[in-house]
């Protein structure tokens, strides 16, 4: 700019940075909407390495993180008959640097609560695999949980990875 000119930035939403937004396409898709989930930075100059909900009319931000793990895009699922725009499942394949393998985590679309996470049997998922690979699902827990979502995304391969409740 001239030196007689100022830049017009947009206010920020929020303190926490994200990349790879989703929301609730089913209910928002061109509408207001009150939150957002990405995945951001919980250290400055590392990969993206955390989950960011943001409340963007109070700018409230919520994440999750575990050290070493790397997510990549979160996808929401809504529940079947969800009555608030965040009641459903994030589902983002994570790279655990540590153990070199990946899984598919099930967070708490309201609280970012880790419901389950289900750990790829041949080592690394490729980030996006969530809709396109099959599950194995074993116990009555992660049925409850998981099974939904995984039957939501399954097409017709062999399991790839197994559910893990916590």
């Amino acid at each position: 700019p001239r030196p007689d000119e100022r830049a017009v930035l947009p206010p920020a939403l929020a303190d926490a940075a994200i990349e790879l937004p989703r929301i609730n396409y089913r209910r928002h898709a061109g509408r207001s909407y009150r939150y957002v989930y990405g995945a951001g930075n919980e250290r400055s100059g590392d990969f993206i390495d955390n989950i960011v909900k943001v409340n963007v009319q109070t700018g409230e931000a919520v994440t999750w993180f575990e050290e070493g793990c790397y997510p990549g895009e979160p996808v929401f699922v809504a529940s079947p008959d969800s009555n608030a725009e965040d009641e459903g499942v994030l589902l983002p394949v994570v790279l655990d640097a540590n153990s070199q393998r990946s899984f598919l985590l099930v967070l708490d679309a309201a609280s970012l609560t880790e419901l389950a996470r289900a750990e790829a049997l041949l080592g690394e998922l490729p980030v996006g695999v969530a809709g396109r690979e099959g599950a194995r699902v074993g116990g009555k827990e992660a049925q409850r949980v998981v099974a939904p979502v995984i039957d939501a995304a399954i097409v017709d391969q062999e399991p790839l990875i197994d559910v893990i409740v916590h």
